[in-house]
């Protein structure tokens, strides 16, 4: 979903994002956004700041208390302070205009690498049995020893994780 006033730098983010291969809708006042939605699924939020109707930091405010939706901010707003109160807010990624569109392609695919439910290790083919210790990625079994399976599940229950030593030994002896 792309939230922007500005109608022709709103169709141009479309355009690239459909290029790319995503879904694009638009909406170009803060008002309109809590009812749309309420009544649509969206797997990311393009926020521009000042909005009519509604600003963004409260539109980001809305979407946190009840979400986690990954929302990456696009405004005019260079400042430092207005950067930390965006992403304190809850903002995934803040992006300054001028910008060039290929790299908000670029930030939004990697925001979606990192959000819920998007790069899970089922979504690359990745199967695991844990009555069996079981691998198997595109229907090929890895045959793992008990110590790599066990590793393997921790490292994709949480894909983007960076997990020290020593706790991926704590973790694989607690749990198994």
């Amino acid at each position: 979903l792309i939230i922007e006033d500005e109608i022709k730098l709103a169709t141009l983010l479309q355009d690239y994002l459909v290029q790319s291969g995503f879904e694009a809708d638009i909406i170009h006042d803060g008002l309109d956004v809590e009812a749309w939605l309420a009544s649509n699924q969206t797997s990311l939020v393009l926020l521009d700041l000042m909005l009519p109707g509604k600003n963004g930091m409260d539109i980001c405010k809305d979407i946190r208390s009840h979400s986690q939706l990954p929302v990456i901010m696009i405004t005019a707003k260079v400042d430092e302070i207005d950067r930390l109160l965006g992403l304190e807010l809850g903002a995934d990624d803040y992006i300054c205009k001028p910008f060039s569109p290929r790299e908000v392609v670029a930030r939004v695919k990697a925001v979606l690498r990192r959000s819920d439910g998007t790069d899970k290790p089922a979504d690359r083919g990745l199967l695991l049995d844990s009555d069996t210790y079981k691998a198997t990625i595109h229907g090929n079994d890895l045959h793992l020893t008990a110590v790599e399976f066990q590793l393997l599940k921790v490292l994709s229950d949480q894909p983007g994780r960076i997990f020290s030593r020593s706790v991926l030994v704590d973790k694989i002896y607690s749990d198994g």
